[in-house]
């Protein structure tokens, strides 16, 4: 299922789980109908605002302070701060009858503590983000080239290693390839788009038998059909007829690979 039909049943799901236990009075103040109108549009207005925050958190930390639970907190806190303005003044125009109103540092708490809830479901089952771990994306793969030596030539890189793939797709991986904020996961059987960076990708098939060969590509070593050279530039071209370029940035770490 493409991503944005999990965020799609995620967020019903809440809302009408949200309508149907009515906190913070709500029952008494508002209709069923009415419940319901109003957690679909705090959810998905806060899940959206939670999304952009996230994923600008995840571009500006430095490495070190990126592990997963340190972001969503910072998200959820972040996230917090407009959503208890909407919510509160979503819920002067939903009620129906008058009701007490908490003071602003209350419904600011309560917002952040559901705004953790959504983060958790969020990272831990629509994006498949690692909540423990550290994410290796915010470390410019340029800057690394020792990253590209492959330390076991023995493992085949498989889709179920990736910490997230796309629906329906297994098998040994052909290649990975970058398409704006996607991967592309290549396979003998079949390819598919997920939303993931390259970095991440590459520290799931470590010690894989495959490497990094361009900003844009990494290429399990079997797939290399034949190496092309022309001007000083090289080409990789695979089994599948596909041609992936090699970045000069890689040249060094391919010769000390062997695979050219």
């Amino acid at each position: 299922m493409e991503l944005a039909g999990r965020y799609a049943i995620a967020i019903g799901i809440t809302a009408i789980a949200m309508a149907w236990l009515g906190p913070a009075g709500s029952t008494e103040l508002m209709t069923v109908e009415n419940r319901f109108a109003f957690w679909l549009i705090a959810v998905t207005v806060g899940w959206l605002q939670m999304i952009i925050i996230a994923r600008g958190l995840r571009n500006l930390m430095l490495p070190g302070m990126t592990r997963g639970w340190v972001l969503l907190l910072i998200t959820a806190a972040l996230g917090a701060v407009p959503m208890t303005f909407e919510v509160r003044s979503l819920w002067s125009v939903l009620r129906e009858a008058p009701g007490y109103v908490a003071p602003l540092h209350i419904a600011y708490m309560t917002t952040f503590a559901i705004n953790v809830m959504f983060c958790l479901i969020q990272w831990s089952f629509v994006e498949r983000w690692p909540i423990l771990e550290a994410s290796s994306a915010l470390q410019p793969v340029e800057d690394n080239p020792s990253q590209l030596v492959a330390n076991n030539a023995n493992r085949t890189a498989t889709v179920n290693q990736l910490r997230r793939r796309p629906d329906g797709l297994s098998g040994p991986i052909v290649y990975l390839s970058s398409e704006d904020h996607y991967l592309r996961v290549c396979t003998p059987s079949g390819d598919g788009l997920v939303l993931y960076r390259m970095g991440d990708a590459i520290a799931d098939l470590k010690g894989a038998d495959g490497m990094q060969v361009h900003r844009s590509w990494w290429v399990a070593r079997s797939s290399v059909a034949e190496v092309l050279s022309n001007n000083g530039s090289r080409t990789l071209v695979l089994h599948n007829d596909i041609r992936v370029p090699v970045g000069r940035t890689y040249l060094s770490g391919l010769r000390d690979a062997g695979w050219i």
